[in-house]
C-alpha cells in the first residue's frame, strides 16, 4: 500500500509536468526534423529577411554576440524596416495594445505619409493575398458539400441554346466579376454565353488589369471610391451606352461596384455628360445594401463573432479602407454608429454616413443626395436578387434578398424589416411596390456563385424583356 501511495502522487506529479513535456518534445521533434527554412517561407512572416529588429538590454546584446559564434547574424533594421517588420508580425495583430499601437502609428508614420512603405505593403500584400486566396478557393472547391456542377454547362458551347434574335437587337450587357475573380474567370463564359444567347457583341466585362492576377488584386487593394469611379469611366466611354443604355450582371462584390454606379449616376447630366441609364440589374448572390462580415466564418459562435468584429476594427481604420475594396461595403451591427463606417461609400448610399453632431448643411446634403439616389435607382426596369441557399460567403444570407443584420449578429432583417424599406431611404421601396424587384433562388443548395446556362438563361428570358421578342 505505501508503494502504491508513492506511485500515485508520483503519477500526480508526472500529470501535472504532462502539458509541458509534451509540448517541450514535439517541440524537439518538429525542430530536429525541419528542413532548413526557406528564404519564401522566411519573407512570408518576415518584410526583411536579411535584416533584424533592434532589441533592448543586456540579455538581446548577449544572444547575439553568442549566436555570432555560429552563423553571422544580419544587419539592424533600419527604422523603416523595423515598421515593416512589426506590421507584418502576426504576434502584432493578436496582441491588443500591439494592435491598437500600430493601427494609431499607421495615420501618421512617415515612411505611409511618404508613401514609400505604403506601396512596399500593398505590393507584398497582392503577392502573397492573391496566392493564400487562390489556395482558398481550390480548397473551398475540392469541399464535398460543393456542387460545381452546373458551372459545367458554359464549358459545352455545342449545347448552348440558339438565339431567337436579330443581330445585335439586344441592349447591351455589363458583367461585372466579384472579389478574387477575373473577367478570365466564370465571367469570361458568362460573357461568351450571353454574346452567342443574345446574338450580339455589345457584352463587356468590367474589371481592372491586363491579367487574371492583375484582376484579382484590383478586386482586393483599390480603394471603394476609386473602384466606382473606374466602373463609371469605363461606362461613359463606350458611346453605345449613351444610345441605348444597358443592362448589368453583377456577381457577389460587383454588385457594390453596380450599386454605386446605378444610384450616383445611372441617368444624370453631371458637367454636361450625360450618363447612361441601367435598364435591368441582375444581382447574383450580392452584399447590396453591406457584407456583415469575414467570408465563410461562423459568428454564431464567439469564435467567429470575435473575427468579424477584429474585421470592422480594421476597416474602420482609414489606412486599410482606403487600400482593400471590401472595407468600402463592410457593414458590422456594432460598427454602424462609428465615425469609421460612417466614412465609407456604403453608409453614404445608405444614408447612414452622418453622425450625432451633424451640421444642418451635412444634413441638407444628404436629403438631396438621397433625393437623387431614389430617381436614379427607379429609372431600373427591373431589379433581380438571386440568393444560393448553401451559400456561406455572403452575411447575412439574407444580404442577397436585400436584407441585413440588425444591431447583433444574431438579429437578421428581411428586405421589408429593414429602415431603408420602411422609410424608402433611397428608393429600392418605391422600385419595389411598382413590382420592379424580383427575388429568385437557385434549386438546390449551391454554394457562393454557382448556377447554369438553363438558369441565366431563364432569368434573360423573363427579366431582360427585350429577350423574348
Amino acid at each position: 500500500l505505501k508503494s502504491q501511495g508513492k506511485l500515485f502522487r508520483l503519477k500526480q506529479s508526472w500529470q501535472k509536468m504532462v502539458p509541458l513535456t509534451r509540448v517541450m518534445k514535439l517541440a524537439l521533434v518538429a525542430f530536429l526534423s525541419a528542413p532548413a527554412c526557406p528564404a519564401e517561407a522566411w519573407s512570408f512572416y518576415k518584410m526583411s529577411p536579411n535584416c533584424e529588429v533592434h532589441g533592448t538590454g543586456w540579455f538581446w546584446h548577449a544572444s547575439r554576440w553568442f549566436w555570432s559564434w555560429f552563423y553571422v547574424p544580419p544587419p539592424e533594421c533600419s527604422e523603416a524596416e523595423e515598421f515593416l517588420q512589426r506590421f507584418f508580425d502576426v504576434g502584432t495583430w493578436l496582441v491588443a495594445s500591439k494592435r491598437e499601437a500600430l493601427l494609431e502609428e499607421l495615420a501618421t508614420h512617415k515612411e505611409i505619409v511618404l508613401e514609400g512603405a505604403r506601396e512596399k505593403i500593398v505590393a507584398y500584400m497582392k503577392e502573397q493575398f492573391v496566392d493564400i486566396m487562390g489556395r482558398v478557393t481550390m480548397e473551398l472547391a475540392e469541399k464535398s458539400m460543393i456542387d460545381s456542377e452546373p458551372l459545367r454547362s458554359f464549358m459545352d458551347e455545342s449545347a448552348w441554346p440558339t438565339s431567337s434574335l436579330e443581330r445585335d437587337e439586344a441592349t447591351p450587357v455589363i458583367v461585372v466579376p466579384g472579389v478574387s475573380s477575373s473577367c478570365e474567370g466564370l465571367a469570361l463564359y458568362v460573357t461568351r454565353f450571353l454574346k452567342h444567347y443574345l446574338n450580339t457583341d455589345h457584352v463587356e466585362c468590367i474589371s481592372d488589369g491586363d491579367t487574371h492576377a492583375d484582376q484579382v488584386a484590383w478586386s482586393w487593394f483599390t480603394a471603394a471610391e476609386d473602384a466606382v469611379e473606374y466602373f463609371r469611366q469605363r461606362v461613359l466611354s463606350n458611346p453605345i451606352y449613351a444610345d441605348r443604355g444597358f443592362n448589368v450582371i453583377a456577381f457577389s462584390q460587383g454588385n457594390f461596384l453596380t450599386r454605386g454606379y446605378v444610384q450616383q449616376y445611372s441617368g444624370m447630366t453631371i458637367d454636361g455628360q450625360f450618363h447612361p441609364v441601367a435598364k435591368s440589374w441582375i444581382a447574383m448572390n450580392g452584399p447590396v445594401f453591406g457584407q456583415g462580415g469575414i467570408p465563410t466564418v461562423d459568428n454564431s459562435k464567439w469564435s467567429g463573432a470575435v473575427m468579424d468584429e477584429f474585421s470592422g476594427l480594421a476597416c474602420d481604420n482609414a489606412f486599410f479602407a482606403g487600400v482593400f475594396l471590401p472595407c468600402g461595403y463592410h457593414r458590422i451591427p456594432s460598427k454602424v454608429s462609428g465615425e469609421g463606417y460612417r466614412s465609407r461609400l456604403t453608409a453614404k448610399m445608405n444614408g447612414e454616413d452622418l453622425g450625432p453632431d451633424a451640421t444642418a448643411a451635412e444634413r441638407e446634403a444628404q436629403e438631396a443626395f438621397l433625393a437623387r439616389s431614389k430617381e436614379n435607382i427607379n429609372r431600373l426596369e427591373s431589379f433581380v436578387a438571386i440568393k444560393n441557399k448553401g451559400d456561406t460567403v455572403i452575411k447575412p444570407l439574407a444580404a442577397e434578398w436585400l436584407g441585413t443584420y440588425g444591431s447583433t449578429f444574431q438579429e437578421v432583417l428581411e428586405f421589408h424589416e429593414t429602415d431603408y424599406y420602411k422609410r424608402d431611404t433611397f428608393g429600392f421601396k418605391t422600385l419595389h411596390d411598382s413590382g420592379k424587384i424580383h427575388f429568385l433562388e437557385t434549386p438546390g443548395e449551391l454554394e457562393h456563385v454557382i448556377f447554369g446556362t438553363d438558369d441565366l438563361r431563364g432569368w434573360v428570358d423573363s427579366y431582360w424583356v427585350d429577350a423574348t421578342v
